[in-house]
């Protein structure tokens, strides 16, 4: 019997999207990165490729982003990757949702719109709670050993931060900290991206 407690265990439910010839469905064929060397098999990681599950939520999709064991710079690598992929997830998210909360209020949906509304702010909770996560897990020494890491395997291509094209488009900059002479509290933070410093 399976233990339902044990998230090794735990297979997805099957889902019943299949598709058909006008609708085939998500196709799922990114290779999934291997984890890490673990030494007990049981604890290796499935991440259910080619399952109904993956073609609905096309998770090895998402699992093909992160590099594999032999690319991580350091053993913070996972992590500080992770927190950032989920984060981004996030944003995307609450932009979608936002959205759709503009074309409902436009419809005089209020209480659709609302709802959607809601659920962006929850997204938007999810990313902060991940960035206070990170800020928590990983000090400015470990950071700055990942960063040092990192520009040494990966080199010449990781640059400083680069303002996002729509940004530059706009005429908008990025804000780099507080004005000259003044201090803060997050000032004295680490910037937990490589491009910051």
């Amino acid at each position: 019997m399976t233990d339902r407690t044990n998230p090794v265990a735990l297979k997805p439910l099957p889902c019943q999207f299949a598709g058909d010839a006008e609708h085939p469905g998500i196709r799922s064929e990114a290779p999934v990165p291997p984890s890490p060397r673990i030494p007990d098999d049981a604890l290796e990681y499935d991440a259910f490729a080619g399952t109904s599950y993956d073609r609905v939520i096309g998770f090895s999709h998402a699992m093909a982003a992160l590099k594999s064991s032999g690319e991580h710079v350091n053993e913070d690598f996972v992590f500080f990757q992770a927190v950032h992929l989920m984060t981004e997830f996030s944003w995307y998210t609450m932009h979608y949702e936002l959205g759709q909360a503009t074309r409902l209020l436009a419809e005089h949906q209020y209480a659709d719109a609302a709802r959607v509304i809601r659920r962006a702010a929850r997204m938007q909770d999810a990313a902060n709670t991940l960035v206070t996560t990170m800020q928590d897990e990983l000090d400015q020494l470990r950071f700055l050993r990942l960063r040092a890491a990192a520009r040494r395997r990966i080199g010449p291509r990781l640059r400083r931060y680069e303002e996002p094209p729509a940004c530059r488009a706009a005429g908008l900059a990025c804000v780099r900290g507080p004005p000259a002479g003044r201090r803060s509290r997050t000032a004295r933070r680490p910037a937990h991206g490589f491009g910051c410093g």
